[in-house]
């Protein structure tokens, strides 16, 4: 997986420092006096068109601009401890499935080798403009994440948005003097117990990787309790990879007995599979996914609960439509989750936000047209008697039941003049309860 870089970085950066509007070309009018050597080749650099370090091109210049020349063009990086904990965070990025290389880990070891604590204003000037770019934009991928999410589809629509007023200098100045670096990150990204979760994940898969993955299970037919077959041994031995099965050989390593069932249904939970303990073609596909791809899937989710974090309130509803379940936290805490229903690969739930404004209880629901065309108005064909068993009443342009009988279904492909109604009831497909968050 490679997420690349985008230019859309040093617009949208100033959220990392907390930045008022931006304003280019500050130093012009807050020039100081006099400035010393190293301070003039700053504001030189940052006053260039464009500008590339150790083959690093500095993508938030103008913010940069603006946090140097409220410092008076003086470099920030005085203390050697700041510098090491900026690069133990990089070093430590792909903890948070990041790469270390997007932060110029190998251009800042560069410029700081050999350092004497005398070097001259030109490389003094370099360094500190290439520590500063590092934080910013690493502080901002943790906040907010990597990619902007809305240009992968344009329904998501997960705010970016500052979370303070104060200036790019005086922030940054906070955050060098803090406790630690990793501290002010960690309180300006929050992660919360579900990224931490899949950082757990992510350490556990790169482990499995690095001693080797997990074997290969061939296929053949399906597998339950009670089954003798050579290929049991390959399923029990990729179980004990991830952890699903514990213990040592059992006495009949080819036989398929309840411990490997409960194995079985474990993994398959794991998995969003149903976890009925049965080695069928979709538990054997979950089961032979290469641990790289699975590392690179935990990277990824990382960057999508990243792309909310920053917004996500204490109580909230979040579905998630991967895994085809709905959850309610109350105060930060879990307290209810649910199956969901999503759409098809060809008609997508969309990804986004909204405000819950209002419930309705023991709501009708109206089939929309998509459902109507290509779901609803084939099962009525096929079955007369289909519309009597839902609950669904047919309605014409003026709201008047018309008896379905007298309707002839079958010259209709698309377009039906009717508007079909289900009725409430514990059979509706919105349930007993809907949740009216009106969006776009």
């Amino acid at each position: 997986m490679n997420l690349k870089l985008h230019r859309s970085f040093a617009a949208a950066a100033a959220s990392l420092l907390l930045l008022a509007p931006l304003c280019p070309r500050l130093a012009e009018a807050q020039e100081p006096k006099s400035l010393s050597p190293t301070g003039a080749e700053i504001r030189r650099l940052l006053e260039s068109d464009s500008l590339t370090i150790v083959g690093t091109d500095i993508l938030a210049q103008d913010i940069l601009l603006q946090a140097y020349s409220e410092a008076g063009f003086e470099p920030f990086w005085t203390d050697s401890g700041n510098i090491q904990e900026l690069l133990d965070l990089i070093t430590n990025a792909e903890e948070h499935g990041l790469n270390p290389e997007d932060y110029g880990e190998a251009a800042i070891r560069q410029v700081l080798s050999g350092t004497t604590g005398n070097e001259p204003a030109p490389k003094v000037a370099q360094t500190d403009i290439l520590l500063t770019e590092s934080l910013l934009r690493y502080g901002y991928h943790r906040r907010f994440g990597k990619i902007k999410a809305n240009r992968l589809d344009p329904d998501i629509n997960f705010r970016r948005e500052s979370f303070s007023n104060q200036s790019p200098g005086t922030t940054l100045r906070q955050a060098l003097g803090a406790p630690t670096l990793e501290g002010f990150i960690d309180v300006v990204a929050p992660a919360g117990p579900v990224y931490r979760a899949l950082q757990g994940w992510l350490k556990q898969y790169r482990e499995i990787a690095v001693a080797g993955g997990w074997p290969t299970v061939p296929e053949g037919p399906t597998l339950r309790v009670g089954d003798r077959d050579p290929r049991v041994r390959q399923i029990r031995a990729r179980l004990q990879v991830t952890g699903q099965l514990q213990g040592g050989a059992p006495a009949e390593p080819d036989g398929f007995d309840t411990a490997l069932e409960d194995a079985v249904s474990t993994f398959q939970r794991h998995h969003v599979l149903e976890a009925d303990g049965i080695v069928g073609r979709n538990t054997l596909a979950a089961m032979n996914v290469p641990v790289s791809q699975r590392t690179d899937q935990l990277r990824l989710s990382l960057e999508r609960l990243r792309w909310v974090n920053q917004e996500a309130a204490d109580t909230l509803v979040a579905v998630n439509i991967a895994g085809f379940r709905a959850f309610f936290f109350k105060d930060g805490e879990l307290a209810w989750e649910t199956r969901a229903m999503v759409g098809k690969t060809y008609r997508q739930t969309p990804t986004f936000r909204g405000e819950i404004a209002y419930l309705e209880f023991n709501p009708t629901w109206t089939i929309p047209p998509g459902i109507l065309r290509n779901d609803t108005l084939p099962a009525i064909k096929r079955d007369p008697g289909y519309l009597a068993s839902k609950n669904i009443r047919v309605l014409d342009n003026n709201g008047r039941e018309v008896d379905p009988s007298t309707v002839d279904w079958n010259r209709y492909t698309k377009g039906v003049p009717y508007t079909l109604r289900q009725d409430p009831g514990p059979n509706n497909a919105l349930g007993t309860v809907k949740f009216i968050f009106p969006n776009p």
